[in-house]
């Protein structure tokens, strides 16, 4: 991952981790703001929570956006 990749990674994680602070868990950064990672549900089902300071909340995971991957497959196959 080039330098200016894992800024926007870092830039993400701090975002994350401030609004999870404040227990904002939704109103993280979503796969179509334009970077290259978001959060995404991760639970099973409604009822997969996971206990926090604010209570339960869903689960949610870290993903790269598909076109970025694309494009890292894409660079590398030239």
């Amino acid at each position: 991952m080039p330098p200016s990749d894992l800024e926007l990674a870092r830039i993400f994680w701090e975002d994350t981790k401030n609004k999870i602070k404040r227990g904002d868990f939704n109103h993280f950064i979503k796969c179509g703001d334009g970077n290259i990672c978001h959060v995404r549900p991760k639970a099973k089902n409604s009822k997969d929570l996971m206990d926090t300071a604010f209570g339960p909340q869903k689960k949610k995971g870290y993903w790269l956006n598909r076109e970025y991957i694309l494009k890292i497959v894409n660079d590398n196959l030239k």
